[in-house]
């Protein structure tokens, strides 16, 4: 659903970061990006905080840095869009930030930021 909303509020803008073809965009957003993203927010940064703090600020702070990352790729987006952009980046942080709390595992946090991200790229290909 988020993905459909970003859509619709794009006004064809597309963030310098986007991949050029398929095979590309598969790989990037299934693959390198959740993986690399999650070991350092939620392994890294998250691990630490767990060790460190309470359960909600371990998983609310990578959520904020996360989403706050995000920008920069839509700072010249229409200003819907960068909300939008931004509520779903800390919708997801907040999401795979408690998943990997509460299994210990980064392997929950991967996979629903591998699924957020596919759901764009359907929505992507598709022109919706």
């Amino acid at each position: 659903g988020l993905a459909l909303v970003a859509s619709r509020l794009s006004g064809g803008f597309r963030p310098f970061t986007a991949p050029g073809g398929l095979v590309e965009g598969v790989l990037l957003g299934l693959v390198v990006t959740p993986v690399g993203e999650e070991f350092l927010f939620r392994g890294l940064l998250e691990g630490l905080l767990l060790s460190s703090c309470g359960f909600r600020v371990a998983v609310v702070l990578p959520a904020l840095l996360f989403s706050a990352v995000h920008a920069l790729p839509f700072l010249r987006a229409p200003p819907a869009y960068l909300a939008c952009v931004l509520l779903s980046a800390l919708a997801l942080g907040l999401l795979a930030g408690y998943l990997r709390a509460v299994s210990g595992s980064l392997v929950p946090a991967v996979a629903i930021h591998a699924c957020f991200n596919f759901s764009g790229l359907v929505v992507g290909l598709l022109g919706l």
